[in-house]
């Protein structure tokens, strides 16, 4: 192979590469491009491989002579690890409404979701979406954005790394969606245990009324009020941890290997 077509042949690998990195992030990051046309999501990604081809540093003409599947497997690994520091901060709206939904009485409401083809509950559906609405109104698509193009200079293409390195700080991040969640659902869960108790007593004190039938009611409606009255603290909950996005994409690429 003469010199030219190494020099060509490297390039096209490092634009397979920077749109590798890029699919990882919209395949993982759940934000407004996860509904989108097929159509849609491979432009997106072919334009952001030509915007990170653009800010990566000179290609080693030698890379042509190496294995392709690891560096692609890397790639991916450095997008998905990006994208699903976006998917952990939208999953502790997720995660709320599946705490939330059984006590209030309508966790048997299910709904198939296309974006995750799994089924989830109305509640944390509809508490997704608004974390999604939230995450756009603060700009949580442009910083990751940012990060993906800025993660070209700071983890070339092709390099050798190790995307396993990145995985404590994704279970930590796992275990603060849950703290966040939980927190968050906490006050509704609290309200609802002590009418469930308050039921109890009822049900204890008069044996002839059908408290079943009573119950269903009683908990939705207090479920319903006392969610509409907490959805300010809930909003400003989410918008605490989803300001925290940029600091951990830095931290998952430190881990990675990146310069600070």
């Amino acid at each position: 192979m003469s010199p030219v077509d190494s020099w060509l042949f490297a390039e096209i690998l490092a634009f397979l590469f920077a749109c590798t990195r890029a699919t990882g992030i919209i395949v993982a990051a759940p934000l407004s491009w996860a509904t989108a046309p097929a159509r849609v999501r491979v432009v997106l990604v072919l334009l952001l491989g030509l915007a990170g081809y653009s800010q990566r540093p000179a290609v080693d003409p030698g890379l042509a002579r190496q294995s392709t599947l690891v560096p692609l497997v890397t790639e991916l690994g450095i997008g998905l690890a990006m994208g699903f520091v976006v998917r952990l901060a939208i999953a502790a709206a997720e995660i709320t409404g599946e705490l939330m939904a059984p006590l209030m009485g309508i966790g048997a409401a299910q709904m198939f979701d296309p974006a995750t083809h799994t089924p989830e509950n109305v509640l944390a559906k509809i508490l997704r979406n608004f974390a999604v609405l939230l995450a756009l109104l603060v700009g949580v698509h442009r910083v990751l954005l940012e990060g993906l193009l800025a993660s070209y200079r700071v983890l070339p293409i092709g390099s050798s790394l190790d995307p396993s390195r990145a995985f404590p700080s994704i279970l930590a991040l796992s275990n603060q969606a849950l703290l966040v969640g939980a927190r968050i659902a906490l006050p509704l869960l609290a309200i609802l245990f002590m009418t469930q108790v308050t039921l109890a007593f009822i049900a204890r004190a008069a044996p002839a009324m059908q408290i079943f039938n009573v119950g269903f009611a009683v908990t939705l409606s207090v479920g319903g009020l006392v969610l509409v009255m907490i959805m300010p603290d809930v909003g400003h909950g989410l918008l605490a941890d989803l300001s925290h996005v940029g600091i951990r994409i830095e931290s998952v690429l430190l881990d990675l290997g990146a310069l600070p």
